[in-house]
């Protein structure tokens, strides 16, 4: 009998019922205006400042009023980066934006903006096979005209974890803000903004089992911005418009869930993600893990098979649910492959496990991969049970 089995987690996890369950009135009897001064405003602007206290909590912010809600990761690095970037020319004429070359669309999409529109300049700073960045070659491109540095906290298809905490002591005294994508790190691994030393940090409900379209940034008090959203004056000025709040009462029941099981639930994904790598490394001897091996999220597995199309692969697995790159880049060449050197990158699978992966799924998936992959590519695969 056929199952599905989601190895997708990188793109998007499924909503936690805990977290349903707390929406659930303020998608039904809660119906007030968090902005508005009856009482079903006031309990729904509670209910927000509830969220924020949430989210604070989990990322080790002091100030829950750093937290500014959005409407996910692409709208917050918009904020971070673009916001922080005007503001910074206007007041001191500052036209250099900086990041990597394994990042998020989004983030140099905001970048282009900056160059295209306002009369920036970027810089991309390369990495290695492993898919980390130098912080000394951060330092390096940094100029007095450098506005905003932007890295990944962790890759969302190769899963490398960057050396944030070291980038953020390189280029401490040069007067960059330092903006850090958390999206993808949520769910794996502890992200603490003061252990990390960023200025700005983004994330999303729908990386973390929460709802889609709400994220938040985080944005240090004292860092100047311009807001690109200015609205009725909401969230410190930062971000106007109506509250969003099932999604942000979802987005903090979210973070109060993490902040109690992660690191547990980081123990049991990295021990599934183990046991799926080494049945497929096994059975596929051929087949590249990309990324780094030591400094990665424990649930990411990005596996590269010689002679393999894995889109066609993916077509022919209808029930094993995973990706070729990340989501936003599905239908084109991805940009992190190309930077990490992957020559193999048609043949990439990127497999991600999450909290309700069982080790009776990762056995299913692996032996259906293999399967298919078989037939794939007409390679001969070891017996594993060969000379019993």
């Amino acid at each position: 009998m056929s199952r599905t089995v989601y190895l997708d987690h990188h793109a998007t996890t499924p909503l936690d019922e805990r977290v349903l369950a707390a929406m659930r009135p303020w998608l039904t009897t809660e119906c007030g205006n968090a902005s508005s001064a009856h009482r079903l405003g006031s309990s729904a602007a509670a209910a927000v400042e509830s969220a924020r206290i949430a989210v604070a909590a989990l990322l080790g912010a002091h100030d829950p009023d750093e937290i500014v809600f959005t409407s996910g990761a692409t709208e917050s690095n918009q904020l971070a980066i673009v916001g922080v970037a005007l503001k910074a020319r206007q007041l001191r004429g500052a036209r250099h934006v900086l990041t990597t070359a394994v990042e998020h669309k989004s983030v140099f999409s905001a970048m282009e903006y900056l160059v295209e529109h306002h009369g920036f300049t970027s810089s991309i700073v390369p990495v290695d096979r492993a898919g980390r960045v130098d912080p000394a070659t951060i330092a390096a491109a940094v100029t007095t005209e450098t506005a905003v540095l932007s890295t990944m906290v962790a890759n969302n298809e190769i899963g490398t974890i960057q050396p944030v905490r070291h980038i953020a002591d390189s280029v401490r005294d040069s007067g960059v803000a330092l903006h850090a994508d958390a999206t993808q790190a949520m769910g794996g691994i502890a992200v603490s903004v003061d252990d990390l030393g960023v200025d700005l940090l983004s994330l999303s409900g729908h990386k973390i089992y929460g709802p889609t379209g709400v994220g938040a940034l985080y944005a240090r008090r004292g860092v100047p911005m311009a807001a690109l959203l200015p609205g009725g004056g909401q969230q410190r000025g930062l971000r106007g418009g109506t509250f969003n709040v099932a999604g942000i009462v979802g987005m903090g029941e979210a973070c109060r869930i993490l902040t109690a099981t992660r690191e547990e639930e980081s123990i049991r994904t990295a021990g599934l993600r183990d046991r799926l790598q080494s049945a497929l490394i096994e059975m596929l001897p051929d087949a590249e893990v990309n990324g780094d091996q030591e400094n990665r999220l424990p649930n990411n597995l990005s596996l590269s098979v010689p002679g393999l199309v894995a889109a066609s692969l993916m077509a022919s697995l209808p029930d094993v649910i995973f990706a070729t790159t990340s989501a936003c880049s599905s239908g084109g060449e991805s940009h992190v492959l190309q930077a990490i050197g992957q020559r193999a990158e048609p043949g990439t699978l990127r497999l991600s496990v999450g909290r309700h992966t069982t080790v009776d799924d990762v056995d299913y998936a692996a032996r259906e991969l293999v399967s298919a992959i078989r037939a794939a590519t007409g390679s001969v695969m070891r017996d594993v049970h060969a000379g019993r």
